[in-house]
């Protein structure tokens, strides 16, 4: 590296311990995808506190402009941005912190087959003063093994052209980073910008990464060719929209111990006690009630928002639809997949989601409650926080198994309690409802006991028939009472009134009025009520088996709660009473 002269500070990257053509085709090789390295560009914009960006490309042109109105570089400072690795640190006003985002992001666009052009004004007290730029020549770099860094004032030729075209106030401070584009990524960006897929979508992947940003009144702003396309937050919880019911928030503070260096993730539990989990070799957690003491040291504080619905695609309508996206009529699991999960939140950014975790056994519906329940983790970023999320230099690649086993698994266990809450909520709700149906179809029962009159005969055969009626059955008992007969099978016939046994067992069930004594059975096919002669088939829908051994097993055993709760379980075996 050359030294650099008093009047233009020059930074030479040649020959030496690094290998410059080897580090920048390594770059082309990292994790960075297309839509990863508009985010790193994007964080330097809001890191240097701008508030709105726009981004244009020129699809004849095959360039790229990143602008934006943000405080703008010295020409020291604009000389040092694209230095390799010029680490700066982690801090809450930013999302950088390794000083490789933005060299990952110019070699991906260009593939290090183009130039790269940075203006940046850093003075606002006259249109023409604080006018810096740079030019980068990444294919020559690579050829040569060499890239110089040479920050000057800004030609007229430069204003003219980019600057005064592009900048969002030519009069105020900003940044506009100019680059050739590779015809592959260009076409890439393209089909990113058009899609209508959240999966697919580079708005989508903006709006759902920025989204705190967006909703705090920045903006990001998409231009190709002669469209233009706005960014929309697109916030994964909505809580506004969510039932008090099915969302939670807790605060958790992370401690690390003098001399052990053991970390506690200390939180109130439900009962508003203060305490941390601590985990076995299985992962099982156990609640310590504790407070940290004086010498304990605090590292940072976690909020953690869990939330639930079973129709998240329904309230984040209006965020797809400002980032381009219908909901179609059959929607795939790719689709829900990137509307569910749980969310790292470092600063202002979403930084990663972890996918929600597909259960393939246990109840249907407690496995949807558990892939629709949401959760939001977020932190302010500081150098020892980071490290216990282990983030790498694309900090989208963050993995859970990398986080601190504590903080993993305490975040990991919180969710899950709010999942079982979530789970408990439907149980009762459910019962509620089949003891509603069960109601409804006794009184329409009631309703079909009627008085039947047979047909009047014509004024000629009144004289050899007289009109007859039947009688109607009295209804003398003052509760709903259930008949439990153990019968194996029925035919595929219409059930008869059974006959009372000896055994009969009489359970009163308390219902609006009229009330009407009904008779049960089970046959290969359906749980059958009984009343005179009208019969409600309850259907198994394919789970006899479990039926089977609710019948012989517990229903007939546990007595009149059991079988008061036995009927109430019957929702998830059908969709409906049938007559």
């Amino acid at each position: 590296m050359s030294a650099a002269t008093p009047t233009r500070p020059t930074h030479t990257y040649s020959d030496g311990p690094v290998n410059i053509s080897g580090l920048l085709q390594n770059l082309l090789n990292d994790t960075f995808s297309t839509a990863h390295c508009i985010s790193e560009l994007l964080d330097n914009s809001f890191g240097a506190g701008a508030t709105n960006v726009h981004i244009h490309f020129d699809t004849d042109k095959l360039k790229s402009h990143f602008v934006d109105e943000g405080n703008g570089m010295t020409k020291d400072e604009l000389g040092q941005a694209p230095v390799l690795h010029g680490r700066t640190g982690s801090s809450e006003q930013k999302d950088g912190c390794f000083g490789i985002g933005m060299n990952h992001a110019l070699s991906h666009l260009t593939q290090n087959n183009g130039k790269v052009h940075m203006l940046s004004k850093c003075d606002a007290t006259s249109e023409h003063s604080g006018l810096y730029e740079l030019e980068i020549d990444l294919a020559n770099a690579v050829k040569t093994n060499s890239m110089p860094i040479v920050p000057h004032a800004m030609s007229m030729s430069s204003y003219t052209d980019i600057w005064k075209n592009y900048a969002i106030n030519s009069a105020k401070t900003g940044t506009i980073i100019q680059t050739d584009v590779d015809p592959a990524i260009m076409e890439e960006l393209c089909e990113m910008i058009r899609s209508d897929q959240p999966e697919n979508s580079l708005r989508y992947f903006l709006g759902s990464r920025y989204y705190k940003s967006l909703e705090d009144g920045s903006s990001i702003t998409i231009h190709l060719n002669e469209e233009i396309f706005t960014v929309a937050p697109a916030n994964p919880l909505v809580l506004d929209k969510v039932a008090t019911a099915n969302k939670s928030e807790k605060e958790l503070q992370v401690y690390r111990i003098p001399g052990t260096n053991e970390i506690r993730v200390y939180y109130k539990n439900a009962d508003d006690v203060t305490g941390y989990k601590q985990f076995d070799k299985s992962n099982r957690g156990k609640f310590i009630v504790d407070d940290p003491a004086e010498d304990y040291l605090l590292i940072g504080t976690l909020k953690q928002i869990s939330a639930y619905s079973d129709k998240w695609h329904k309230l984040k309508r209006k965020q797809l639809a400002g980032n381009g996206i219908t909901i179609p009529e059959k929607i795939s699991r790719k689709f829900l997949d990137e509307l569910n999960g749980t969310r790292i939140i470092r600063n202002k950014k979403v930084i990663q989601r972890f996918p929600a975790p597909i259960i393939k056994s246990g109840d249907e519906s407690h496995r949807t409650i558990n892939y629709d329940s949401l959760c939001n983790v977020s932190y302010k970023a500081s150098d020892e926080m980071d490290r216990l999320f282990k983030l790498n230099i694309n900090k989208s690649t963050l993995a859970d198994s990398n986080v601190h086993r504590s903080i993993m698994l305490t975040i990991k266990g919180l969710h899950d309690e709010f999942i079982k809450a979530c789970i408990k909520i439907y149980e009762k709700n459910k019962a509620a409802k089949v003891t509603a149906a069960v109601v409804a179809a006794v009184a329409v029962a009631e309703e079909n006991t009627a008085v039947v009159e047979e047909p009047v005969r014509s004024k000629k055969d009144t004289s050899k028939k007289e009109k007859t009626h039947k009688t109607p059955t009295p209804v003398a008992t003052k509760a709903l009472s259930v008949t439990v007969t153990p019968i194996a099978a029925l035919s595929q016939a219409p059930v008869p009134a059974p006959a009372p046994a000896p055994s009969t067992k009489v359970i009163p069930i308390p219902v609006p009025e009229p009330k009407v004594g009904v008779t049960f059975s089970k046959s290969p096919t359906h749980i059958v009520f009984t009343k005179g002669d009208k019969t409600y088939k309850v259907r198994y829908k394919g789970q006899y088996n479990k039926a089977e051994a609710y019948y012989k097993e517990q229903l007939m055993e546990l007595g009149e709660e059991r079988f008061i709760e036995w009927i109430c379980e019957l929702g998830p075996l059908n969709d409906r009473f049938m007559m």
